[in-house]
């Protein structure tokens, strides 16, 4: 069997780790197998041949086609020749395997791409596709989803008998199924997890703290968000967490944002660091590996691991908690829905928001009409993306917001989070008014998170692990052997469908466009 595995590029990030885990783990335990990667860009492909051991392996090859890499954002946009192109590079690519394992199809990178697969798809009814969706462009991604509607006339989620999707969590699951899509089209793909080696240190905190604050007691307590600082993650409101649970506590997170569209944050982020308004190490581990201690050791050193994104995917994080044994305080997020299961008994404290109070807000950060201005500016951006319902409902949710006597933290604009630190850095009284308005969290964090580790933490990690993922990947190769039911009476009923459950104010935070 030849699997075609295809995403834009091969650089390191979370889709690039779940391919090549996926690809060592055939290559070790499955016969008569063949992989074949047809991404966008040769950059880094040499590296993913070394990191699955196959380098020199005839059984995996690459094929670069830049039609298939992300369009650039700033070009015109692509024409019928374009797409044309894309079409026939799809065509010949799933003609040759037995399998087009697809990732992010419809992200709105390259809306040729999208458009140009979902006619190859409609196209060749006898060949077997396999949509594994990481993200939607409907949560949030809004400037995508534009894209993709100018480019693509093709119904944007096929349900075909030769179309299976990868979810990998279980409230993409339920929305895709509740849209529409078939029951039997659908599968819980969760991402392979391949636990960190035991600690070399007994006791690695005063190790490391001894090498990268000297000037400290090798005591204090350490904070840490091992992530990338982007957006998303939301790293402000973490390290104010960290202030309000234990003033001493340093909070350090992992690595800094990279990308173009990351950089601003991150330095923002690192500024705060400078400034003192965060008290902690930056970028933790770049730091630790230049003292000799590798990044599984920064882990070990945590005395709690600390996660405020408000967007995920997947969740690596959470499942690091257990694998190392750290007692959590995380962001509760739609996508633990089915997974927090896990967290039975175990030392990890889920919170709904962080509450600033209104009066503060308004009158040291910005003006609470300002704010509210912002967010209805933005809305009007995307409101011809949206059916007059849903436009009116994001309206009246984003109202009850501004209107209560407190808000929440991950609403305000980054520089207004950033004032804020200083604010409580510069007069403590503010931080204790911020206590009052989080007192429930906080106690309730504080019984919560010095619970007793249970005794079976790292037997709830085999869900995660690479043979769990082998076995569902080998019934969705099963699926296409048994009847289909049929297609749904309106399948193009169904992006409106899922473009309705992912519009929540959640996904319209101004921290996005910073």
């Amino acid at each position: 069997m030849r699997i075609g595995i295809v995403h834009y590029h091969l650089r390191p990030g979370g889709v690039t780790s779940v391919i090549t885990d996926g690809v060592r783990g055939l290559l070790t335990h499955w016969e008569d197998v063949s992989i074949r990667l047809i991404t966008g860009s040769r950059e880094d492909t040499d590296r993913v041949l070394r990191s699955i051991g196959a380098a020199s392996d005839s059984r995996v090859e690459v094929r670069v086609h830049p039609q298939v890499g992300y369009h650039d954002q700033d070009a015109p946009l692509p024409d019928a020749t374009r797409i044309e192109e894309i079409r026939r590079i799809l065509t010949t690519e799933a003609g040759e395997c037995d399998l087009l394992w697809v990732h992010n199809y419809h992200l709105g990178k390259n809306p040729a791409f999208t458009e140009a697969l979902l006619r190859t798809i409609d196209d060749l009814p006898s060949r077997r596709f396999l949509l594994h969706i990481h993200d939607f462009p409907e949560s949030g991604r809004y400037q995508n989803l534009a894209s993709l509607h100018l480019v693509t006339r093709s119904p944007l989620y096929p349900t075909g008998p030769n179309v299976r999707y990868a979810l990998i969590n279980r409230r993409d699951l339920r929305i895709l199924r509740e849209a529409g899509i078939p029951a039997d089209r659908l599968f819980l793909l969760e991402n392979p997890y391949h636990p960190l080696p035991p600690p070399t240190l007994t006791d690695p905190r005063p190790v490391l703290l001894t090498r990268l604050a000297p000037h400290l007691s090798p005591a204090t307590p350490l904070h840490l968000s091992p992530i990338r600082t982007i957006r998303r993650k939301n790293v402000l409101e973490g390290a104010l967490l960290s202030r309000l649970l234990s003033p001493d506590a340093l909070y350090a997170v992992s690595l800094p944002g990279t990308s173009q569209q990351e950089t601003a944050y991150s330095e923002l982020v690192e500024a705060c660091y400078r400034e003192g308004l965060i008290r902690g190490l930056f970028p933790l581990g770049p730091l630790a590996e230049q003292v000799g201690l590798p990044f599984p050791t920064t882990l070990h050193a945590a005395d709690l691991l600390v996660s405020s994104s408000v967007q995920e995917g997947f969740g690596y994080l959470f499942i690091q908690a257990l694998d190392v044994g750290k007692p959590l305080l995380a962001r509760r997020l739609d996508i633990l829905e089915g997974f927090e299961e896990i967290f039975t008994d175990y030392p990890a404290f889920l919170y709904s928001d962080v509450r600033i109070p209104a009066s503060l807000v308004d009158t040291h950060l910005i003006p609470i009409p300002e704010l509210a201005e912002a967010y209805r500016r933005k809305l009007r951006t995307i409101t011809p993306l949206l059916p007059p319902s849903l436009g009116e409902s994001l309206d009246a949710q984003l109202r009850e917001e501004f209107e209560s006597s407190a808000i929440d933290f991950s609403y305000l604009p980054v520089p207004a989070q950033k004032a804020l630190l200083h604010l409580i850095t510069e007069t403590p009284h503010t931080l204790e008014s911020i206590r009052t308005a989080n007192a429930t969290l906080l106690e309730q964090a504080a019984e919560t998170l010095t619970r007793p580790l249970p005794p079976d933490t790292r037997d709830r990690l085999a869900r995660f692990s690479l043979e769990a993922h082998l076995v569902t990947l080998a019934r969705i190769l099963e699926s296409y052997t048994l009847p289909a039911t049929p297609d749904p009476p309106h399948p193009e009923g169904i992006p409106d469908q899922v473009l309705h459950a992912f519009a929540r104010k959640e996904y319209l935070r101004l921290l996005y466009d910073f």
